[in-house]
């Protein structure tokens, strides 16, 4: 059996078990690279480790290890944020005029779909902290995310009191510049990147 990976064949002349091919993986990947996706035999895509410990493995199979650098994969991270909170900015703006006065149910549906751009922008920033390719400016991000959680409390008490009024001045006063504040250091972070200086 081979693994491939970065071009680089790693032959077995005994059919490892799954759990030693995941276990490879991991030592190939370290912290440089992150895990896509295994080929099997040049032709499936098998999408998680999960996935391939359930496979047979054969002793002539091929398993090809897909993975993207790490530093790559923080700056494609960080891009994607970026337009992210710039497509959520106007959103934003457009909320706060709906809350101000009666919010309809539609208003209430964008304001679960900025939740949930919230959760990805936070998934996000736990992604890059614990990867070794940070900004320099990393603890800036980390210091507006800290304190827009802050107001996470506050927004969802306020919504449990379906306090239209406050929601609007939380989504105005804290959400608004906080988003704008990320948005500006994470595009500094994107012009910097990749510098082997600006990396932490």
């Amino acid at each position: 059996m081979d693994l491939i990976f970065n071009n680089q064949t790693y032959s077995y002349d005994y059919t490892p078990t799954n759990l030693q091919i995941i276990e490879r993986s991991k030592e190939l990947l370290e912290d440089k690279y992150y895990f896509e996706y295994f080929v099997l035999d040049r032709t499936e895509k098998i999408e998680s480790p999960k996935e391939l410990l359930s496979r047979k493995l054969k002793d002539e199979m091929v398993i090809e290890l897909i993975a993207t650098e790490a530093v790559k994969f923080v700056r494609n991270l960080l891009e994607s944020t970026y337009s992210y909170i710039d497509n959520a900015n106007p959103n934003i703006e457009d909320l706060v005029e709906k809350f101000y006065s009666h919010p309809s149910p539609n208003a209430w549906a964008d304001l679960s779909n900025l939740f949930e751009a919230i959760d990805w922008i936070l998934s996000m920033v736990n992604v890059v902290e614990n990867s070794k390719f940070r900004p320099s400016n990393w603890s800036e991000v980390v210091k507006d995310i800290s304190n827009f959680e802050g107001e996470l409390n506050n927004l969802e008490e306020a919504l449990e009191n379906t306090d239209s009024v406050l929601i609007a001045d939380i989504l105005k006063y804290e959400a608004l510049p906080v988003f704008q504040s990320i948005k500006e250091q994470v595009e500094l972070a994107i012009k910097n990147y990749g510098d082997a200086d600006d990396l932490n």
